[in-house]
């Protein structure tokens, strides 16, 4: 019993300092991770007022005669994000969600103002019935990346 007690303990102790570790070390990744962002150039990571304007231009012209409602978009490290309220889910499954919105919502190729305009920025398309914190996304794929990385 005694025996017992003493491995109980070592290996609380043994948990509890492979705790205190791992969350300096998460503590560590973090402050590096801030510092990172602090000093890196803003406008390579997020898109511009223009850019969101026109962003939203294609969006709302694209769904302006339809049960679709294109609610605006924003930007956030590397990506922008289009919002497009449905007015009910789709019969799909998610996957297939994912590849109707890549084939079918996303700008095409010929768009190539807005593909420019992204440059290594992602385009995430979001669609949602009621609340946007519950959303269907997927990921366009930038026409001018695919060549960059073709050409390699």
């Amino acid at each position: 019993m005694k025996n017992t007690h003493k491995f109980t303990l070592k290996l609380i102790k043994r948990a509890t300092l492979l705790c205190v570790i791992m969350l300096s070390i998460s503590a560590c990744n973090q402050l590096f991770s801030m510092k990172i962002v602090q000093f890196a150039d803003k406008d390579s990571y997020q898109a511009d007022p223009q850019t969101l304007e026109t962003v939203d231009r294609t969006f709302y012209s694209a769904l302006h005669l339809g049960d679709w409602h294109y609610q605006g978009s924003n930007t956030s490290f590397g990506e922008v994000r289009a919002f497009i309220k449905i007015p009910q889910k789709l019969d799909l499954a998610k996957n297939v969600q994912e590849q109707y919105l890549q084939q079918i919502i996303c700008p095409g190729e010929d768009n190539l103002d807005l593909w420019y305009k992204l440059r290594n920025m992602d385009l995430e398309i979001h669609i949602y019935t009621k609340n946007k914190n519950s959303t269907i996304s997927a990921t366009c794929v930038n026409p001018l990346q695919q060549e960059s990385i073709q050409s390699v």
